[in-house]
């Protein structure tokens, strides 16, 4: 059911987006979702208020079994929260995907409001901060660092420039968010969730052994207990082997490629730069699935799956530009040839080559041995000869008449 979801949701992105504004209108709605979980994060971040034990529809209850780890911990001398998300990591991992396709939007969806696309953007990194998660950093790193890398000279120049600013605003606002997070990343085996996770490999590649190319079966090894694996890719190679992992990661990094492809096509700057914002949002997705189980939670799974499809109606929009662009070069190209045999033509007859915009010489056509002109003028540029079908009232017969 999952992957019949997930499939549903891309194939009606990739499909059902015919143009960039229709882009834009998903994710303004996207990204201002990620606002709205943002601003809870904040709440509970800061003051530790939670608005998520009010946020249940009538008629529904409280899932208490994914509800398990969405709690306010403590990580060094900060609050660790969730947001709306299941986890600090999944809302931390999600955050970095989202900022990078805010930011877009920043750039580039000018009908709306300013306020409108910045507040998204602020929301979204503090998320990214309440989560003080290391994938959320990676996640963040790797999404906005692509599309910088990949944006025209000028404005990277910009948003380079901007980054020692963003760093000194949250050394200052947070400082010990930074020392929890350097520490955080230099502790190594001696962080328990490293050491956890390392721990788990000798239970992994016992498992893997007894079904190492088609694995158990989907599902039947779940995160509970001692061994949570907290890597995608592990409990892949449990449940579906090899192959499996091998099909995961292709269905992972698929979407960059086709983003980055697309982009490669497109001449259009808007475009260009959404095929780096796809194509970073996509390379996040790839390293973080390592980092932990992604696929048990909705938020970052239906995320992926949302910017798979759109990575698709990217590539589909590159095709409709490079079609048009041929089409123009085309007619272009045949205007030029058009005026070439129109020179040649009216110096063969002698006469001004505008008179040749006679409705009578409209039968005029270029690029093959067959182009032919009413009046009896037919071959290939340069070798015309007199057709014996040359009709007494057309222009190219009284021309010989009066020679």
């Amino acid at each position: 059911m999952q992957l019949a979801g997930m499939s549903g949701v891309v194939l009606v992105a990739a499909e059902g987006l015919r143009t960039l504004e229709d882009v834009r209108r998903v994710l303004r709605v996207l990204t201002r979702g990620g606002a709205f979980c943002g601003i809870v994060a904040a709440l509970q971040f800061v003051a530790k208020i939670d608005l998520t034990r009010y946020l249940i529809l009538p008629g529904f209850s409280r899932n208490t079994a994914a509800s398990i780890t969405a709690e306010i911990v403590q990580r060094g001398s900060l609050n660790r929260v969730y947001g709306t998300a299941v986890d600090p990591i999944e809302l931390g991992v999600s955050a970095g995907m989202l900022l990078a396709l805010a930011l877009y939007l920043l750039m580039y969806d000018t009908s709306q409001a300013k306020w409108k696309r910045v507040v998204p953007v602020l929301c979204i990194a503090l998320s990214v901060g309440a989560s003080v998660s290391r994938s959320a950093i990676i996640s963040v790193t790797v999404s906005v660092g692509v599309l910088i890398v990949l944006l025209p000279p000028l404005r990277r120049l910009k948003w380079l420039a901007m980054v020692p600013l963003v760093v000194g605003i949250v050394v200052i606002a947070a400082p010990s968010l930074i020392s929890t997070l350097t520490t955080l990343f230099l502790a190594g085996n001696s962080d328990p969730s490293i050491a956890h996770r390392t721990n788990n490999y000798p239970y992994v590649e016992q498992l893997v052994s007894q079904a190492p190319w088609l694995g158990q079966g989907p599902n039947t090894s779940l995160p509970v207990g001692t061994h949570i694996l907290d890597n995608q890719y592990l409990s892949t190679a449990i449940n579906m082997g090899l192959l499996g992992v091998a099909a995961l990661a292709f269905y992972l990094a698929w979407p960059s490629v086709v983003a980055l492809a697309a982009r490669r096509r497109s001449t259009d700057p808007e475009l260009r730069d959404l095929c780096a914002t796809l194509a970073g949002t996509g390379l996040a997705a790839v390293l973080c699935a390592g980092t932990f189980d992604g696929f048990y939670f909705p938020m970052f799974f239906n995320l992926q799956a949302l910017t798979a499809g759109l990575a698709g109606a990217a590539w589909m929009l590159a095709s409709k530009g490079t079609k048009r662009d041929e089409s123009k070069e085309r007619r272009e190209l045949d205007n030029e040839l058009f005026l070439d045999r129109r020179d040649l033509v009216a110096a063969q007859e002698g006469i001004d080559p505008s008179d040749l915009a006679n409705p009578a010489w409209s039968g005029l056509r270029l690029g093959n041995s067959s182009s032919h002109i009413p009046g009896g003028w037919q071959g290939s540029v340069g070798e015309p000869s007199r057709s014996s079908h040359c009709s007494r009232d057309s222009p190219g017969s009284r021309l010989g008449q009066d020679k």
